[in-house]
């Protein structure tokens, strides 16, 4: 069985506030305990993300992320990604409906997912749309 953990960052809002991209990530894993492990002994190796509900890597010193990272090193696993550079979102031919784009971002992104056997789907974000795990049932008939 395959685990796939998929969270957002950013935005697709267009105020000055807004972020300049949009992020859609997930990894795959055979052994989720591995990756959990991996979690609880960072949070409990650094008092600077114990305090936060989930590591965000903006907010989380670059010495923490990279030991983060080499750790992850252990763990047998894929990771997907779909970076969207707001600056080109009028290019599209579907104007500025964020729904819309969300779905795009969010197909590209099930498109990458090698899902040919059961999965067990986590997404992070409570933002991220049921839609979403809609698509993927659609995509690769679960």
């Amino acid at each position: 069985m395959k685990y796939i953990y998929i969270d957002e960052s950013g935005d697709l809002g267009n105020k000055y506030s807004s972020s300049k991209y949009f992020v859609f990530a997930g990894i795959m894993v055979d052994n989720p305990k591995k990756l959990n492990n991996l979690i609880k002994k960072s949070y409990r190796k650094y008092n600077k993300i114990k305090e936060m509900a989930e590591i965000k890597g903006t907010h989380t010193p670059d010495n923490v992320v990279l030991d983060i990272l080499k750790r992850l090193n252990n763990v047998d696993y894929q990771a997907f990604i779909i970076v969207f550079d707001k600056e080109n979102m009028y290019k599209i031919d579907y104007g500025y409906d964020t729904n819309r784009l969300y779905d795009i971002l969010a197909s590209q992104l099930a498109k990458l997912l090698p899902i040919n056997q059961k999965t067990f789907f986590s997404l992070i974000n409570q933002k991220i749309k049921i839609k979403f795990l809609i698509l993927i049932n659609i995509l690769f008939a679960i």
